[in-house]
């Protein structure tokens, strides 16, 4: 045993070092960029696929996410067996090819069928990277990198709208989408050169039906788990409800595009505030405790809105206002869910994660999809949605706590 496990060590490779986070971050920011700066395109790109049907523009979003959530389900299982590095060379250069592609894309159809394989490579991305880190590092030194890799990648989405409209500005929306490829060809060379196999053939795992059954059986039988991957749906759904509807409502409600790239950064700005605040408190307060109040609290908060939004006296002001609370409440009752949902799955850890990201978020897509062909012109549709979404994530953090509740009166 003693024998087995210094062969393991001796195996397992040098860990790049500094330049780790920026690895990661330069993954990462293929998926977020790949939705944010797409935003300010939609009509262009509308225009130019011949669609008729305003909401119909969201699918270029939608399908992305679609296949962001498929993709999930079942890749880091086969990198438990096959390593890290091929697949996610792999993964990048699928994006990069497919990102190409759109830019070609002459109809709808072709582009919504490349975007969702581009979406199925970003989600390939995402898994991989998360699991190259864990490899490497664990406890504090994890967060470590992880904390420097997600300062980077913060500044995707606070960017992502403003880089869209500047390319707009200067170059047909086709552009965006080469962009995109050179991204993704920058993060294959830097993987290639800097990213060794960081699971080494005597740490890898066969793969196996059995196993992968059991853990599927774990997730779905466990009350906390199951409670909370289904929160995570009703969260994901929202936020995804914000992407899709945001640049209609500045085009149609408030008549006011030209403010869609620095509202979405002041929202993307106070979700970083907001992650960083609940690290802080997380601790303090306790992490069950905590979702029950953010989840209360966003309910609250999106009953407030539709409320306004019903009496006709809503404003831009107050609708920028709202959206910044409801986005940064959204981020950290999903930080929450996605902790406590994982919070039992012992040795099932890499199957669950597999499992609840791609549920929730492909739960999440569908729901979002709803509220967004809902939209009508007004302000409505949307805040129905997400009250909606947000009861729903209140009634299964209760239903999760119920019992931790019960125990803790006796």
């Amino acid at each position: 045993m003693t024998r087995s496990m210094a062969a393991m060590r001796a195996s397992a490779p040098a860990a790049p070092g500094r330049s780790l986070p920026f690895i990661v971050a330069s993954v990462m920011m293929l998926v977020t960029l790949a939705i944010d700066v797409v935003l300010p395109a939609l009509p262009d790109i509308g225009e130019a696929l011949a669609v008729t049907r305003d909401n119909d523009r969201q699918y270029v979003i939608s399908s992305f996410m679609f296949g962001f959530a498929i993709s999930q389900a079942g890749v880091g299982i086969v990198s438990d067996a096959l390593g890290r590095r091929g697949l996610l060379l792999g993964a990048v250069g699928g994006y990069a090819a497919f990102s190409l592609a759109a830019a070609a894309a002459q109809d709808l159809t072709v582009m919504l069928i490349v975007r969702f394989l581009q979406g199925a490579a970003g989600g390939m991305t995402r898994v991989l990277i998360n699991a190259a880190v864990r490899d490497l590092y664990s406890g504090a030194q994890m967060a470590r990198v992880m904390s420097m890799a997600t300062t980077a990648f913060i500044i995707a989405p606070i960017l992502g709208p403003a880089l869209g409209t500047l390319i707009l500005a200067v170059a047909s929306w086709r552009w965006i989408f080469i962009a995109f490829a050179g991204f993704g060809i920058l993060s294959f060379l830097i993987i290639c050169f800097r990213l060794p196999e960081t699971l080494p053939p005597a740490m890898r795992r066969k793969l196996s039906a059995k196993s992968l059954v059991e853990g599927v059986k774990h997730v779905l039988q466990d009350r906390q788990s199951t409670w909370f991957t289904t929160a995570m749906s009703f969260r994901f759904a929202g936020q995804f409800a914000f992407f899709l509807s945001l640049q209609q409502i500045f085009e149609q409600v408030w008549k006011r595009e030209d403010l869609l790239a620095p509202v979405f950064g002041f929202v993307a700005a106070v979700i970083a505030i907001g992650s960083m605040v609940n690290a802080r408190l997380v601790t303090r307060v306790g992490l069950m405790r905590m979702s029950r109040i953010t989840t209360l609290l966003l309910t609250t908060i999106c009953a407030a809105q539709l409320a306004w939004v019903a009496l006709g006296s809503f404003g831009l002001i107050g609708f920028i206002a709202f959206q910044a609370a409801i986005s940064a409440l959204t981020s950290i009752c999903n930080t929450c869910f996605q902790a406590l949902a994982m919070e039992n799955m012992g040795r099932q850890a890499a199957t669950a994660s597999s499992i609840q990201g791609s549920g929730s978020m492909l739960a999440g897509t569908l729901l979002a999809s709803w509220a967004g062909q809902a939209f009508d012109g007004t302000l409505l549709p949307y805040a129905i949605a997400i009250t909606l979404f947000a009861i729903g994530g209140l009634f299964c953090t209760f239903m999760a706590t119920q019992r931790e509740s019960g125990r803790a009166s006796r």
